[in-house]
């Protein structure tokens, strides 16, 4: 386990917690590249810094995948979310269950895994730590998906849960990587172009709203 990508976890939980305590969609999409730059640009120090590695092909391979994933997850993503905030509307909102509850709510979160993490801790596995924080920014942005109205909110959401899983893109053979981003700038342009539909055709980006006129 990558002690330091460990630890950069733990700030990608932070930032997922004051994205539930933003309003507007074009500072969550910046807060969502914010938050990929410094999980990718982790392993790819992690990678200059291992002196283990020699100027071999491999190594090569490695800094130009930890490169693409830094691309297509800090930059290609949120601008693909970006230009359909800017065709439609750059909505602002609360939760829909108001600060108070969702406060109350990450802070049992927050405080039930740890004990729970403090408790297996001792035999744990060294391979399985990484799970606390991954767990931690997973269950908190559920929290904000679902509190969240807003189409394009819950597709940064989305994001942010595909970022929280980028330690596992480290054990993952480098050629399947590249296709997975793929994939999910893929799902981006769909769910934006639904989105961009959706509000031409109703004027709103809610989906309660939405889901009322369907009805």
């Amino acid at each position: 386990m990558n002690p330091v990508l460990f630890y950069a976890m733990f700030v990608l939980a932070f930032f997922t917690i004051v994205a539930c305590y933003i309003r507007s969609s074009k500072h969550l999409i910046m807060l969502l590249s914010l938050q990929a730059t410094i999980v990718t640009m982790v392993s790819f120090v992690s990678i200059l810094l291992d002196t283990s590695l020699t100027a071999d092909f491999a190594t090569v391979i490695k800094v130009a995948s930890a490169l693409v994933e830094w691309f297509f997850a800090a930059v290609v993503a949120p601008l693909i979310l970006f230009v359909g905030v800017t065709r439609t509307e750059n909505a602002t909102e609360l939760p829909k269950i108001g600060m108070q509850k969702t406060s109350i709510i990450i802070g049992v979160l927050i405080a039930g895994q740890a004990v729970i993490w403090l408790w297996i801790y001792p035999s744990t596995p060294a391979h399985l730590i990484i799970f606390a924080p991954i767990i931690l920014v997973l269950s908190i942005d559920f929290v904000f998906i679902l509190t969240r109205d807003d189409p394009f909110k819950v597709l940064v959401g989305l994001n942010i849960a595909e970022t929280a899983l980028f330690p596992f893109f480290e054990q993952a053979p480098l050629l399947i990587i590249p296709p997975l981003l793929l994939v999910v700038n893929l799902v981006n342009l769909v769910g934006v172009f639904i989105i961009y539909h959706g509000y031409r055709e109703y004027g709103v980006l809610s989906i309660s709203e939405w889901r009322q006129l369907l009805l």
